[in-house]
């Protein structure tokens, strides 16, 4: 995203949300970089670093029940069109640090604390509730 947005945003920070529990801590570094980011504490010739939020460029919304949740892009590349983002935090499901629990940079009740990669911001996690009959 800094490749596309690094010209209008120039402090990573903003692109982190704050409820993340530890941030990224390359996380300027690797905005300012864009593609060409190398971390210096791996050997990948290339290292994507993992954000705090979901990006959704050129997408739509709920188009009714008949229709796909999101279809997009909607523009092509390069024409003199307009352009949405959508930024949302991130929410997801079963990653490998902490497989089958909910995770997010927004805190759970009755989370824990899962710590960054080379690659990644600390999250919260929470184990799906067992349910007894």
């Amino acid at each position: 995203m800094s490749s596309y947005l690094h010209r209008y945003i120039e402090d990573a920070a903003v692109m982190s949300c704050p409820s993340v529990p530890r941030k990224y801590k390359y996380l300027q570094q690797a905005w300012d970089a864009g593609d060409d980011w190398d971390n210096p504490e791996t050997t990948f010739p290339s290292d994507p670093v993992l954000g705090s939020y979901c990006f959704y460029w050129n997408y739509m919304g709920f188009l009714g029940y008949d229709e796909p949740p999101f279809r997009g892009p909607q523009n092509s590349l390069g024409g003199r069109v307009r352009s949405t983002l959508i930024v949302s935090d991130y929410f997801g499901y079963d990653h490998h640090q902490s497989p089958g629990a909910y995770g997010s940079c927004e805190k759970l009740k009755g989370g824990s604390f899962t710590p960054g990669t080379e690659v990644s911001s600390a999250y919260w996690s929470r184990h799906r509730l067992q349910w007894q009959h």
